[in-house]
């Protein structure tokens, strides 16, 4: 998109004119939002979404208003086709809580929340 400026130079005290253009992109939407889950503690938890928006969004990941950073228990994945993941490699009980994904880029911001709920150890029985 194309604007026409008009501004007065302070020196000569013409009106110039010149064209500007608007720079172009789309703030972050999420094409899927994050869902609420339980899982059996020392399970594997996945907690996706899919973003759009250009310039392609940075996205950050938060529990309960920390930032998630990647180590031991928590990794962060992409896939080429707008996917984001949060993998929790063993959820514990103490992983329980409320997760936030917040995508943002140069024209916007989107946040998506969801809860995870972290049961008892899953017991295999035989009778």
């Amino acid at each position: 998109m194309e604007q026409t400026l008009r501004c007065l130079h302070s020196l000569t005290s013409r009106i110039v004119n010149f064209k500007a253009k608007q720079p172009e992109g789309e703030s972050p939407r999420f094409l899927q939002p994050l869902k609420s889950q339980e899982v059996f503690e020392g399970s594997a938890a996945k907690l996706e979404v899919r973003i759009s928006g250009e310039p392609e969004p940075d996205i950050e990941w938060f529990k309960d208003e920390q930032a998630i950073e990647e180590g031991r228990n928590f990794r962060i994945e992409f896939d080429d086709t707008d996917g984001c993941v949060l993998v929790i490699n063993s959820a514990k009980l103490e992983d329980e809580g409320m997760y936030r994904c917040v995508a943002s880029n140069s024209f916007g911001k989107a946040i998506s929340e969801a809860e995870l709920l972290v049961t008892g150890k899953k017991f295999s029985c035989c009778l």
